[in-house]
């Protein structure tokens, strides 16, 4: 028996086999429409590389499984620089929709916020 890599947040260290590993579902992406929101605990952030592009993904637990909510756009990312938020730390964001910038750019604007101490803080 081996030592199970940490592959995600709910596999346990310790000895494994295959069949146990595949007891483990992979996150889920948090893909949102217009006003959707995602609330969970934050379990860990990483820095993930898509098409090229790397970008810090955050690892949420909600209702006992994962989601991933990866911080590619601006705002997310500027909220989450803002907020910077811990392990543990209740997190919520809202995808609000596309916005034009008054340059004529697109861009996803999203809403963060922190629970810390027993209250919410808000990205600005």
């Amino acid at each position: 028996m081996e030592t199970a890599p940490r592959l995600h947040p709910l596999i346990p260290p310790g000895p494994f086999d295959l069949a146990m590993l595949l007891e483990y579902e992979p996150p889920t992406r948090w893909r949102p429409e217009p006003e959707e929101k995602v609330v969970g605990e934050l379990v860990r952030i990483a820095e993930k590389t898509s098409f090229g592009r790397a970008a810090p993904t955050l690892y949420l637990l909600v209702d006992e499984r994962y989601v991933t909510v990866r911080a590619s756009g601006v705002v997310l990312r500027g909220a989450l620089d803002e907020l910077k938020p811990k392990t543990g730390d209740r997190v919520a964001v809202k995808f609000e929709g596309m916005r034009t910038s008054a340059a004529g750019h697109q861009y996803a604007l999203h809403r963060m916020a922190v629970k810390r101490a027993g209250r919410w803080v808000v990205a600005s």
